[in-house]
């Protein structure tokens, strides 16, 4: 559900924000006497923006792989022990005075052995996607830096994919011979995070996030055909998450 609509939140928040931000911008700007000379000093009226973003996220697994032996989810890198699993998408927000509205997408997947002994299975994928409403108050903002608090509210998805990988064969073999179990979870999503803007020059920023992931399901894991599979593992999945945006805007 979230990652058919990543793509076109990211697109349609960008667009819409950066324009309505720089025109804001504009707008509001007021000439300024100083002695000497005339300026132009741009007032807080508004500003918005928005680009693509990365995040890296603590996720812990654990559950799920007690739940399937022989499954280890190794995420992208590891920092002192603790894996980090990196989600890209992107964003925009904008509005008036201190107070900033907009959304974001994101997602990520991992592909990774499976040492199935029951069932036959050899590989794994896991996804997830997210998307959601942003709300953000500045705290603090001048040409070159900025600081913020804010959240993100919305939901996500998390699929699994357990299947046997096989060598090419003719289509006969393959129809015949093809296993795979997919499973997905949908959940309610809460992140406040707080976010560091730095602008080296003009209208290009990076928005530097530290935040907290929290992610609850209100409903079981499903089938594609919709069958529940009740008490399954995850009913919660949360971690720290670190994000950097490259922010066209203002």
């Amino acid at each position: 559900m979230w990652g058919k609509n990543l793509f076109v939140l990211l697109f349609v928040s960008v667009a819409m924000f950066g324009f309505l931000g720089n025109a804001w911008a504009q707008a509001t700007q007021t000439p300024s006497m100083k002695p000497g000379h005339m300026m132009m000093e741009r007032s807080r009226g508004g500003s918005g923006g928005g680009g693509p973003l990365m995040t890296a996220a603590l996720l812990d697994l654990k559950e799920l792989e007690n739940a399937l032996p022989g499954l280890t989810f190794g995420g992208d890198f590891t920092v002192s022990d603790k894996k980090i699993f990196l989600m890209a998408g992107g964003g925009g927000l904008g509005g008036p005075g201190h107070m900033r509205f907009g959304g974001e997408g994101w997602g990520g997947e991992w592909n990774v052995p499976y040492d199935d002994k029951t069932h036959d299975f050899n590989r794994a994928i896991l996804s997830i996607d997210g998307g959601g409403f942003l709300i953000e108050h500045i705290l603090h903002s001048s040409e070159k830096i900025g600081l913020s608090i804010g959240a993100s509210i919305g939901g996500s998805d998390v699929k699994l994919r357990l299947f046997k990988q096989i060598s090419s064969q003719p289509w006969a073999d393959v129809v015949r011979s093809a296993k795979s179990l997919e499973l997905k979870r949908s959940y309610f999503m809460v992140e406040p995070y707080i976010s560091i803007r730095l602008t080296p020059v003009g209208f290009i920023s990076f928005r530097i996030s530290v935040g907290y992931l929290y992610q609850m399901s209100f409903e079981d894991w499903e089938l594609p055909d919709e069958t529940k599979a009740t008490s399954g593992p995850l009913k919660t999945l949360s971690a720290p998450v670190f994000s950097v945006m490259i922010y066209f805007g203002r």
